[in-house]
């Protein structure tokens, strides 16, 4: 059914863009055309409503809905993997011939909502943004941070920086570096968020996306503070068991160091200004934290002591000048052992 939808929205444009080039091009893309069977479409070109309705038809919706989580289970194969790719490389063609509206262009190929287009495709769709002139008396649609909130919807942070560089727009690449690592939650990463928010995109996501699975490096505080801020807002909006924090937790414990699982509560405060309701969920997410290194790290209060002071050998600039980890980890060992008795 998707081969068929895909192979006639392309079918279809590809009619369109060489009905209106019969005219001024001499006929020379019509020559595959006259050669196959298809019926001739409406001679009329496709307007906005025509073309959404076609995208809407000839794509499939992947997204990081908690309600989709059994989209996951749809895996095309490789074959159609690659005609998709080709469609997506015919289309976006298409839409930088005819002179697209960038936000039409961005739209019908579903950039942002799941769709699984090449860096191919989205580095030409990202160039020919940034060039398209629009009209007189009608704004301009491209901002290197529009473009960028939609792309890393569904790409990594540093990924969608790579696609920036590829397309050769290094000035967009340094504003959107500037922006994201500021001083203070810029307007940029809470676009982020909205983006995330209205996709329903999960925690799990949101963590991978921002580069945190590569580790809880001191350089990352600002996008561990950018995804529990994410998580709280997330929590607010939405129930099930992306919103429960054990689930929430997971991704650190993956990702992690035992050091740096035991001092995550102390991390968070030490590098940013807290209010009082985030620190609910940090103190909720360390528990949590705690519970997991015990029941899967296997971590006792004494393996916890080893990890800190070699911790504290290797990085001693990076400790708190007083840190009641150790405490802290001991009491939550000792109730977890306490319930057990109790079983």
């Amino acid at each position: 059914m998707f081969l068929r939808q895909s192979l006639l929205f392309t079918a279809t444009l590809l009619w369109n863009q060489t009905e209106s080039a019969l005219d001024n091009r001499n006929k020379t893309l019509a020559v595959g055309l006259h050669h196959s069977s298809l019926p001739r479409p409406n001679e009329n070109p496709l307007d906005v409503q025509t073309l959404s309705e076609l995208q809407e038809s000839a794509t499939v919706n992947v997204t990081n809905r908690v309600d989709q989580e059994d989209e996951a289970r749809f895996v095309s194969s490789a074959l159609v993997g690659n005609l998709r790719n080709h469609a997506a490389i015919f289309a976006v063609n298409m839409a930088v011939a005819r002179k697209l509206p960038p936000a039409l262009a961005f739209s019908a190929l579903r950039v942002g909502k799941g769709q699984d287009n090449s860096d191919e495709v989205l580095c030409t769709l990202i160039k020919y943004a940034s060039e398209y002139e629009a009209p007189k008396g009608q704004e301009r649609w491209y901002t290197p941070e529009k473009v960028f909130s939609l792309l890393v919807k569904t790409r990594s942070v540093d990924k969608v920086l790579g696609l920036f560089k590829a397309a050769k727009l290094q000035t967009d690449v340094e504003k959107l570096f500037g922006l994201l690592y500021q001083e203070g939650f810029s307007t940029l990463r809470e676009s982020m968020n909205q983006e995330w928010l209205a996709s329903k995109t999960k925690p799990d996501v949101v963590f991978r996306l921002l580069g945190l699975t590569k580790g809880l490096l001191e350089k990352q505080s600002l996008n561990v503070y950018h995804w529990v801020l994410y998580c709280q807002k997330f929590r607010q909006e939405y129930d099930g068991k992306a919103s429960a924090v054990e689930n929430i937790a997971k991704p650190l414990l993956e990702a992690g160091t035992v050091p740096r699982l035991l001092l995550f509560r102390e991390d968070f405060v030490r590098a940013n200004r807290v209010h009082k309701d985030l620190m609910k969920l940090v103190d909720m997410i360390q528990d949590a934290l705690y519970e997991g290194l015990i029941e899967t790290k296997k971590i006792s209060p004494v393996l916890a002591y080893r990890h800190l002071q070699w911790y504290k050998i290797q990085n001693a600039s990076q400790l708190p000048k007083s840190s009641s980890a150790l405490e802290d980890f001991t009491s939550a060992y000792e109730s977890h052992m306490a319930s057990l008795k109790k079983k």
